[in-house]
């Protein structure tokens, strides 16, 4: 016992001169040992004060309502927007989305109030592969509440039934879909068309992608969709140019990306209209490879990274491509050096 108690004892002095030379190369002290052994193994993606803000922003006054699931911060879902799974919620009132609720993790409620938080008298949000709306409402929502009165939202969503329900979450929460821009459609680097998968129930489909038009990328897509859903018989769909939907407003407090693996395309056509018009940029990531690209171009772009945390995935060889084998969505989130400058 001695032997291991001097063992430990030589640990903890190497680990204090290694935190006083951590305090004078780089003006803060290296966390204690216990906060370090935390840090390593639980992978939170975001600086634990920053739920403070949750809570500043949480609806004090929620009721249930038999058939909708009443969020932290007041928005009600309905539950047959939902899969089988999630609708038990039904009636609910849910506390704070931490470590995650059925939606997402901290970190991505953390980007969405911190939208709103930095927002002043304008609130821009614009959501790709929008499904029933969640984002676009959640921040909404929460910059009513604050005050702002001018408020402009554009939802993208390819899913005929997914889109329909998004119409109806616009309404639930007292926004009407007329004032804003909601498209039935796919997100993508140019006007054009493409097949969309129609599944048998919407509700329990939330990882399809448009199968494009161009032969090497109807190849990916078509691979894609047999290592992921199988065959679905096809609708033709609108794709619409993201770097004209950018172009209706000078500046968008949040952009929120969630396509199922057109990531990387997607923003590296459309940077420089990011670049110029978008505060912060949520992206849902769906492979290890896209995480790397976006991170080389958002890193050569010489924007902030405030959080993120990758995909999960199970690795199988027999699969076309990484996008397929990821079983929980990565998350990053980015903020434009031109505005927070200023």
């Amino acid at each position: 016992m001695s032997a291991i108690r001097e063992i430990y004892r030589s640990l903890k002095i190497k680990w204090f001169l290694r935190r006083i030379k951590q305090s004078k190369n780089y003006g803060k002290p290296m966390p204690g040992i216990s906060r370090f052994s935390f840090d390593q193994t639980v992978f939170l993606g975001y600086d634990p004060i920053d739920l403070d803000l949750l809570h500043f922003y949480r609806e004090t006054k929620n009721e249930p309502k038999d058939g909708f699931i009443t969020g932290f911060f007041g928005v009600r879902t309905r539950v047959t927007s939902l899969p089988q799974s999630i609708r038990p919620l039904s009636g609910k009132v849910l506390g704070i989305p931490w470590p995650n609720d059925y939606l997402a993790e901290a970190a991505e409620w953390i980007a969405m109030i911190k939208s709103v938080h930095e927002a002043e008298t304008t609130f821009n949000m614009m959501e790709l592969g929008a499904g029933w709306g969640p984002w676009l409402i959640e921040g909404a929502f929460s910059a009513r509440k604050k005050g702002i009165e001018n408020i402009y939202l554009v939802g993208v969503e390819a899913d005929n039934s997914h889109f329909r329900t998004m119409e109806q979450h616009f309404r639930d929460n007292e926004f009407n879909p007329e004032d804003h821009t909601l498209l039935h459609g796919a997100a993508g680097t140019e006007d054009s068309v493409a097949n969309w998968p129609v599944a048998e129930d919407s509700a329990e489909a939330w990882g399809h992608r448009p199968v494009r038009s161009s032969a090497a990328d109807k190849e990916q897509d078509m691979h894609h969709l047999q290592d992921t859903i199988g065959k679905h018989p096809m609708q033709e769909i609108e794709v619409f140019d993201v770097k004209k939907l950018l172009r209706r407003k000078d500046t968008w407090n949040l952009l929120h990306i969630d396509i199922q693996g057109w990531e990387t395309d997607i923003v590296a056509d459309a940077i420089s209209e990011i670049g110029e018009r978008v505060q912060r940029l949520v992206i849902g990531t769906h492979s290890r490879r896209i995480e790397a690209e976006l991170l080389e171009i958002m890193h050569r772009e010489k924007w902030m990274l405030e959080a993120e945390k990758p995909c999960l995935f199970n690795y199988y060889n027999h699969h076309s491509n990484f996008e397929s084998m990821t079983y929980v969505d990565g998350f990053q989130c980015w903020i434009n050096p031109r505005f927070s400058e200023k």
